[in-house]
């Protein structure tokens, strides 16, 4: 059985460069790093603690986890109870005007978190010089060199 002090004893490596063909050779090189969590838990505590005292004392912080959550069916929608997802958006997000694309990518991993370290062209780079968080089909992730045509930004 693998536990998280495995994984943290060996991380995972990725290269690009091959024997074959160098990675200097390819004309666009695009990478996204995602999470299989689409919501960072901190990120998530920290939100709860900003909306906290504006609503109801009596919602405790458990029972908006438990809401906030349900934002995870946006990339699963098998993953959450639809009618208790739509609710939550109409009775929480709607009203209080939650841009909800801006609301998953505040709550999404952090790329300092997924990615520790960066080299490119051979020498060591800040990841956070060469990595963003971006919109992908797989939800927020940390691309480098990301181009979606429809947002017209080049990452």
């Amino acid at each position: 059985m693998v536990s998280v002090s495995d994984i943290l004893r060996s991380p995972t490596v990725v290269t690009l460069e091959t024997n074959q063909y160098l990675v200097e050779k390819v004309p666009f090189p695009a990478v996204s790093i995602c999470s299989v969590n689409k919501l960072s838990r901190s990120a998530v505590n920290a939100f709860i603690e900003e909306i906290r005292d504006q609503f109801d004392p009596q919602i405790t912080p458990e029972l908006w986890l438990q809401k906030i959550k349900l934002l995870a069916g946006i990339f699963d929608s098998g993953s959450v109870d639809f009618k208790e997802a739509a609710e939550f958006q109409k009775n929480f997000l709607d009203k209080q005007k939650y841009n909800i694309t801006e609301l998953l990518k505040k709550l999404a991993p952090n790329c300092d978190d997924l990615i520790l370290k960066c080299r490119w062209a051979g020498k060591m780079q800040e990841c956070s010089e060469l990595f963003v968080k971006s919109f992908t089909a797989n939800g927020y992730c940390c691309t480098f060199n990301y181009f979606r045509p429809d947002s017209g930004n080049e990452t």
